[in-house]
């Protein structure tokens, strides 16, 4: 399967994916990067056969990175849902456009969003990874920061089968905040 089609088979538009190579083996996603105290662009680079994502950021000792960071600012959202990978948080966008993505289990990127948004839903798959790491970031998080978090464990592997195999459920559930 070729990226276009893996991509479009998830209900992602290409629109919102800043550009796919000509041979279709690369995708690109912007990234919003804060580093040393700036703002910058970076990309997510997503070889297709491999699977594997390769990052471009700048040359920084501080650096922080997110998936459309910048887009919920710009929306004044009060609240966002936050997931591991890219590609969730663009499915997430099926029912809010305040979905971003830390780029895996990130603590020091989770306590950021917090301190910038007044709920973060944080978006976890079923596996024992995500359920381990989310009770180690409430046992870190003092008490003001804890009252902002929920987190919303799916009913399925993860967001990408839960849009394929009950997209009104998935609408339901995320679009009623």
């Amino acid at each position: 399967m070729n990226h276009t089609s893996y991509l479009l088979n998830r209900g992602i538009a290409l629109t919102e994916v800043m550009k796919i190579t000509g041979n279709d083996t690369e995708v690109h996603y912007p990234l919003d990067v804060i580093a040393d105290g700036q703002y910058y662009q970076g990309w997510s680079i997503r070889q297709i056969a491999d699977k594997k994502f390769k990052l471009v950021l700048p040359d920084a000792k501080y650096k922080l990175y997110f998936f459309g960071l910048l887009d919920a600012i710009k929306n004044n959202a009060k609240f966002i849902f936050v997931t591991e990978g890219i590609e969730d948080a663009l499915i997430l966008r099926h029912a809010n456009p305040n979905s971003i993505a830390i780029l895996g289990l990130a603590m020091t990127r989770l306590k950021l969003l917090l301190m910038l948004f007044d709920t973060v839903y944080w978006v976890i798959d079923q596996d024992e990874k995500g359920r381990s790491f989310a009770q180690k970031v409430l046992n870190q998080l003092n008490i003001d920061l804890k009252n902002k978090l929920k987190i919303v464990v799916i009913p399925y592997k993860d967001v990408n089968d839960y849009w394929r195999q009950n997209p009104d459920g998935f609408r339901e559930q995320f679009g009623k905040f």
